[in-house]
């Protein structure tokens, strides 16, 4: 095997391994968010589905354990993770063909909440429930939050070979987090 002496020394690079998200709380921001028109879910329900990015904020004095080790959050500063999709089901009107899928929107409920969006209490056939609004992706922007990341389920990539992304799995609100500001970057007449 060639030394470095045999090989030269006149022109030569680094590599540093980038460190790995590992499962944990981080902080966050919004960073984008888009929702889909509505459609039908398990042929049953009809909802729209908010895709949102976070990106790790850079505030330091938090950390995430990773074998033993604590390892600060703020060395992950602007990475950009991803949710796997927040269901919001749509409530049926008259005339409309599918059911109401309450249950399933626990997770948009303590989305809203962790964004600091009320939730109104309504009464409903005598029953007390949250009224939940159909929100602009563009009011989540910036928010700062709590998320746990941690490595979603294996689906198979278009290569053929077994993915499992780190994905927010569930967020909380971050009290002391300042908000964000999202420029929206240069706009052509066109």
């Amino acid at each position: 095997m060639a030394s470095i002496e045999d090989v030269g020394k006149s022109n030569y690079g680094y590599y540093t391994p980038e460190q790995k998200l590992v499962e944990g709380w981080y902080p966050v921001h919004v960073t984008r968010a888009k929702v889909t028109p509505p459609k039908f879910i398990r042929k049953s329900y009809k909802g729209k589905i908010y895709n949102i990015w976070f990106s790790i904020s850079g505030e330091s004095g938090y950390k995430v354990k990773s074998e033993g080790m604590e390892i600060s959050t703020s060395q992950f500063k602007g990475k950009e993770v991803s949710n796997s999709g927040l269901f919001f089901f749509m409530c049926p009107e008259e005339d409309d063909d599918f059911k109401e899928n309450d249950d399933g929107n626990k997770e948009y409920a303590e989305f809203l909440r962790a964004c600091n969006i009320p939730l109104d209490k309504v009464e409903v056939n005598g029953q007390l429930r949250y009224y939940l609004p159909e929100v602009h992706p563009s009011a989540f922007e910036g928010k700062p939050l709590f998320a746990f990341i941690k490595r979603s389920k294996p689906f198979i990539g278009k290569n053929g070979d077994s993915i499992a992304p780190m994905q927010v799995r569930y967020v909380r609100a971050w009290s002391g987090g300042k908000p964000l500001e999202i420029s929206e970057g240069l706009r052509l007449p066109i």
